[in-house]
């Protein structure tokens, strides 16, 4: 999984803090050390957006991810965020540097106003039928889901949610990711100024509301070389490139 991004939109008129807080900010840490990677990501994060904000999403991998609930716990306590969503990977980024198969925390927070959580689970006795999902999501909202992909079906997640929105004009985004630390390893977590619930299984998600999120496909890596035009492919596979 890949995770993280940053920005550097002001805050709104009013909000608390100075004039250089930013509204939305990430960190990442390599450092192998569990305490000292997640105070990294931490300080950087605290520094630009304060304590408080709104969602805060932390991704941890490698070894680190040991300490997954101590970190989590961590990230709660310090940051302080409204919502905090949480999970395993084997590979994360922030900013503009990616850490794959090795050890690293990446931590995102930002203002995004109200958020709400929720926890997806199946049926017991089946593999569809999914429970967990609010009720009443309005068009136009962003979920954001973290799944264990062993034992979540995504896919039917992707059916359930297209369905409710057939006919809006405003279609519901779904953005995140699987967690992919392999099967029984994955972790995901949901914690708030009340406490915080660690899972092995499902998933985890929150709904932004209208509005607040623009979704975008980005490969994350720039062309090299000249373009080549496809002359000869069968479905996915390419065969020719340039009439060789």
């Amino acid at each position: 999984m890949t995770a993280s991004s940053s920005g550097s939109d002001p805050r709104e008129p009013g909000d608390a803090g100075s004039s250089t807080r930013l509204r939305f900010a990430s960190g990442l840490s390599r450092h192998p050390d569990p305490v000292v990677a997640v105070a990294e990501a931490l300080g950087t994060v605290v520094e630009s957006v304060g304590q408080g904000p709104d969602l805060a999403l932390l991704f941890i991998s490698g070894r680190v991810a040991d300490s997954f609930e101590q970190a989590v716990q961590t990230v709660n306590a310090l940051l302080a965020p409204r919502l905090l969503l949480a999970t395993t990977a084997s590979g994360v980024l922030a900013g503009g540097e990616e850490a794959e198969d090795d050890d690293a925390v990446a931590l995102w927070a930002g203002n995004t106003g109200r958020v709400d959580s929720f926890r997806l689970d199946v049926l017991p006795g089946t593999t569809t039928q999914i429970v967990g999902l609010p009720s009443e999501i309005a068009p136009g909202s962003t979920l954001i889901v973290l799944a264990d992909p062993y034992s979540f079906p995504v896919d039917d997640l992707i059916v359930e949610l297209a369905s409710r929105a057939a006919f809006d004009q405003r279609p519901i985004q779904l953005v995140g990711g699987l967690a992919s630390l392999g099967p029984g390893r994955n972790r995901l977590a949901v914690a708030s100024p009340h406490g915080q619930v660690i899972h092995s299984d499902g998933a985890v998600g929150l709904v932004l509301s209208p509005d607040t999120v623009t979704a975008v496909v980005s490969q994350g890596c720039r062309p090299v070389g000249r373009p080549w035009t496809i002359t000869s492919a069968d479905g996915r596979l390419i065969l020719e490139l340039g009439g060789r």
